[in-house]
């Protein structure tokens, strides 16, 4: 892979760790390196893949309980940027 390829991926990625790992296992075999990165966006399947195995299957039933709980809101508002 190209040092530009390298690089778009760490740009895309904003220097995220868990982005560049995401984009590390999905270039795993991939047949053209150059074109994964120049596609390479926040919607892989490898994003929830990650999530799912690395993050929330850790957690135990009461804070996965409570994640799904706050995860999704009635309402959002900008209230909090005024502070």
């Amino acid at each position: 892979m190209s040092g530009a390829a390298l690089t778009l991926l760490y740009d895309r990625t904003e220097g995220w760790a868990a982005g560049l790992r995401l984009a590390a296992l999905s270039l795993a075999g991939h047949p053209d390196p150059e074109r994964f990165a120049a596609e390479f966006g926040g919607s892989e399947r490898t994003v929830a893949e990650y999530l799912l195995c690395e993050v929330l299957e850790r957690q135990g039933e009461e804070a996965r309980r409570l994640l799904l709980r706050t995860s999704v809101l009635e309402r959002v508002t900008a209230n909090w940027l005024t502070c």
